[in-house]
């Protein structure tokens, strides 16, 4: 069984894969199948069998030692497998019978079984299918870290410096996409330069695609997840249009997008909201806009309201998880409370109401997002950091 851990890794994959084609490939499934569909059961036990074949580990907790997962990584494993028996076996008691999709007529009920509560502005099933989707989520997240323990694993011997900062230093790559701006790094696609995102020359050609000449365009991009907050967006916008001529632009696909569609009926507004899907070059979009809407309820950064402001374009945005430290209030946008869409609504109009001042922060916001978060300074931060840990340990 030595030296066979690719093989091993390649079958399972194809497996994975196959299963996946006929479960289907999204994990936002409305009836996903909680043990075969992307983001369920099976797909943590394959990553745990992949782990185990590798690094020769018995449990799950042994990865820790073996330096794949840090410790609140093993406990989102954990929750989630947790989590998704729970789901499983409540499922098999309410139906008298293996029963592995999540059919609409026995979300509520399991729900209830679970001890999900209806909470204002949800009901309890949402409640419910929102932690699902968010777990469906993190099992895809704990498959990405094993993805990239795995390359690491494959690399060639470094010293533990050199292993740390190789994600982040020049490695031979290719140019995808028929552009210089994405290239294929580990078969991920990457951006080739920080400059990508910046404010397009023809942006002013562009709008004319989306907007007439005297309307505003407010653009959010995300992956329509529950926390997100999709919804308020569309609130937010509702707000803005009925005092500044005003468009807006959604990219992006995810569970929150049929419903996002209805509350876009429901207030007529269909004829100033484009759902523009998964698109490849965001930064040409992001150059016709004139605000970023991000009202999330959770942040670990806030990448893309800085993506926004590398092309000048402020953010409207809630003060969650990093994004305070990326969007300074009043001077490259405006922060609010989650859910606060009165106060996000009253920023928007005073600052689309205002175009000098409105230029003049995108000014702010490209400048900050070149100073403080390009390569060339966060990489010697990181390598400063790194080398101050390893001698301590030294």
């Amino acid at each position: 069984m030595r030296h066979t851990a690719q093989e091993f890794v390649a079958a399972k994959l194809a497996e994975r894969e196959e299963r996946l084609r006929r479960a289907g490939q999204s994990r936002y499934l409305v009836e996903p199948n909680v043990k075969d569909g992307k983001g369920g059961l099976r797909d943590l036990h394959t990553l745990f069998w992949i782990a185990k074949y590798v690094y020769r580990v018995h449990s799950t907790d042994e990865l820790i030692e073996r330096g794949v997962f840090n410790h609140s990584e093993y406990k989102m494993f954990r929750e989630a497998e947790d989590f998704l028996w729970a789901v499983r076996c409540q499922m098999h008691f309410v139906m008298g019978r293996a029963e592995e999709r999540l059919s609409f007529d026995i979300q509520r009920e399991i729900a209830l079984r679970l001890g999900y509560t209806a909470h204002p502005g949800m009901r309890d099933v949402e409640r419910f299918m929102k932690h699902y989707f968010l777990v469906a989520k993190d099992v895809g997240d704990l498959t990405a870290i094993l993805s990239a323990a795995l390359e690491e694993r494959e690399a060639k011997p470094a010293p533990v410096l050199d292993r740390l900062m190789a994600r982040f230093k020049p490695r031979p790559r290719r140019v995808v996409l028929d552009s210089d701006d994405f290239v294929a790094d580990h078969n991920r696609i990457n951006i080739a330069d920080v400059d990508v995102f910046k404010r397009d020359p023809k942006a002013a050609e562009r709008r004319a695609e989306f907007a007439d000449p005297d309307e505003r365009i407010l653009i959010h991009v995300s992956n329509f997840r529950p926390v997100k907050r999709l919804c308020d967006v569309i609130e937010v916008f509702d707000r803005v249009q009925k005092q500044v001529p005003a468009r807006l632009l959604l990219m992006g696909d995810g569970p929150e997008r049929s419903r996002a569609e209805w509350l876009v009926d429901k207030k007529e507004l269909r004829q100033k909201v484009e759902f523009l899907g998964k698109v490849d070059r965001i930064s040409e979009k992001l150059s016709i806009a004139d605000l970023m809407l991000m009202p999330s309820e959770l942040e670990s950064f806030g990448l893309a309201a800085l993506e926004g402001m590398a092309c000048e374009v402020p953010a409207i945005a809630t003060r969650v998880g990093g994004v305070p430290e990326v969007v300074e209030h009043g001077r490259t946008g405006f922060l609010a409370e989650v859910g606060d869409v009165e106060t996000m609504a009253r920023c928007a109009i005073g600052i689309l109401s205002d175009e000098k001042r409105l230029r003049e922060m995108g000014k702010t916001a490209r400048w900050e997002a070149q100073a403080n978060f390009c390569a060339s300074k966060i990489i010697p931060e990181y390598e400063k950091f790194y080398e101050r840990v390893l001698e301590r340990k030294a």
